[in-house]
């Protein structure tokens, strides 16, 4: 694991959140949908089962349920990628641990890292280089 890996992993940890999101809106939207309104009027048998509203909204239940399925087949992924950074970083000491959190996970700017942890800013930025090096070391599978 390199700075490349863990500067991917914020964006993957943002775009995770997006596809919870968007995962949450669609089903929001699926299970809105309404059924059609009952008049009491007398209508026209059609040959196909259904008002054109059932089936407008059976298509648009299938079309969402499929989007639902993507978006829980990319999430999975990207949750198998964040738990193996996760272990990896948790694999480090306990002042390097809390370094590469900050950054790479809070996403806190160096200098909000320095002045969250009791050490230099010429310190934090030694033992991040630190930190790099044990990662490098360390082999992690997330396929």
């Amino acid at each position: 694991m390199n700075k490349t890996d863990l500067a991917a992993y914020r964006d993957e940890l943002m775009e995770l959140r997006q596809i919870r999101a968007r995962i949450d809106a669609l089903q929001t939207q699926l299970y809105a949908l309404r059924s059609p309104a009952l008049t009491g009027m007398p209508h026209a048998q059609t040959v196909e089962s259904g008002s054109a509203q059932e089936r407008a909204a059976d298509e648009l239940s299938e079309n969402l349920n499929s989007l639902v399925a993507d978006y829980m087949s990319r999430e999975t992924a990207l949750v198998k990628r964040c738990r193996a950074i996760e272990d990896a970083i948790s694999n480090l000491p306990a002042r390097f641990r809390v370094i590469m959190r900050a950054r790479y996970i809070d996403g806190e700017s160096w200098h909000d890292v320095a002045d969250g942890v009791p050490f230099s800013y010429e310190r934090v930025m030694q033992l991040h280089r630190r930190a790099l090096a044990l990662l490098e070391n360390i082999t992690y599978n997330y396929s």
